[in-house]
């Protein structure tokens, strides 16, 4: 004869350290720790390659009097676009979201607005928009790529694996980690 007993706090401890790594709260630390340097590090690589990242174009490369009239009479350099005096690629590589958490979800809106929200915010139209007078063609420094979904999906995975096996919500780098 075999006799079989099945003890279900094990089970329980499985299921309540699940809804613990997929929570509001640990999504919504998920977002602001893994899912916003996803898009930091995108903006910091459009603005080093000017917008080309992830096969996308570059941007259209400044006009003549663009150089002539706004950049070297100030002591700026014709380039790189979008750094002239640095201030919005300082504000969008350390920026972060406003993040909102319920019991079940978390979302973030990246990046959050600017500290100077007159300059700031003109500068991100502008290089997200472009302008009519003076003509300026978009230039989008904010932006997810055909990867990005992936990539943050990718990391939230690990996210959750790590969670789910060590009890707490991970710290530090996940990129490249072996589960």
């Amino acid at each position: 004869m075999i006799k079989a007993t099945v003890d279900i706090r094990d089970a329980e401890k499985m299921i309540k350290r699940a809804d613990a790594a997929v929570s509001g709260h640990s999504l919504a630390s998920f977002m602001m720790l893994r899912a916003e340097d996803i898009l930091r590090k995108r903006a910091d690589e459009r603005f080093a390659m000017e917008g080309a990242v992830s096969g996308e174009r570059r941007w259209h490369p400044l006009q003549p009097t663009t150089i002539t009239r706004y950049r070297l009479p100030f002591g700026f350099l014709p380039g790189p676009i979008n750094v002239r005096t640095g201030a919005l690629m300082g504000w969008l590589t350390s920026a972060e979201g406003t993040r909102k958490a319920t019991k079940f979800s978390a979302s973030t809106s990246w990046p959050k607005p600017p500290p100077n929200r007159d300059e700031l915010a003109k500068k991100l139209w502008t290089a997200q928009k472009g302008r009519k007078s003076p003509k300026t063609n978009p230039r989008p420094v904010v932006r997810m790529n055909p990867h990005d979904p992936k990539d943050i999906m990718d990391e939230l995975h690990v996210w959750i694996e790590y969670y789910m096996r060590n009890n707490r919500p991970p710290t530090g780098s996940l990129t490249g980690v072996m589960l």
